[in-house]
């Protein structure tokens, strides 16, 4: 699987105590909008932890919320403080499931016909297509009838405004010279 294929959960930042036990901080936001999705941490057997570009997974022996944002988490096989001190820094990620991944993509080919703004509010252009490159997602953006495909990456989109189909996006600095 791609890294595409998984949900960035979030971060183990240190051990907890010395019986192997984590701390892993998760990204809020994005949980907050996965929730449903995991309806409670107790549904969640295992994560996955990027290592050499592969994704290895590492089962849940025991999982609980300890405040805001953080979590304690201790994996089978992971045992002792050495270990758990391998694992510090490390993302950790779920699969998404197909049913959540074909949501994400119909909701981004409603996209066809927004506006595309920068976060200077300065217009790029008009979505004419959404395009999907082996699993790379590619905006197809006109401006001064020229197509410009600017890559669909999560961390990029600023605020969606269906209302008014505008995206508001960082884009990265040479990104639209690029394809001028």
């Amino acid at each position: 699987m791609t890294k595409k294929e998984y949900f960035y959960f979030g971060k183990i930042i240190k051990p907890h105590g010395y019986k192997g036990d984590l701390t892993v901080r998760f990204d809020v936001s994005n949980y907050v909008d996965y929730l449903d999705v995991f309806e409670d941490l107790s549904a969640i057997n295992a994560f996955f932890v990027e290592e050499n570009e592969h994704f290895l997974p590492y089962f849940i022996e025991n999982i609980e919320t300890k405040n805001k944002g953080h979590f304690k988490l201790k994996f089978e096989d992971v045992d002792d403080e050495s270990t758990a001190n391998s694992l510090r820094g490390k993302d950790i990620y779920y699969p998404l499931e197909k049913e959540i991944k074909d949501e994400i993509e119909d909701e981004i080919n409603t996209w066809v016909g927004f506006s595309v703004f920068d976060e200077k509010d300065k217009k790029i252009g008009l979505v004419n297509n959404v395009v999907d490159f082996s699993g790379n997602i590619l905006l197809q953006v006109t401006k001064n009838n020229e197509d410009i495909l600017i890559p669909f990456i999560d961390e990029m989109i600023i605020q969606v405004n269906n209302d008014k189909k505008e995206i508001t996006m960082e884009i990265p600095e040479g990104l639209i010279e690029m394809n001028e």
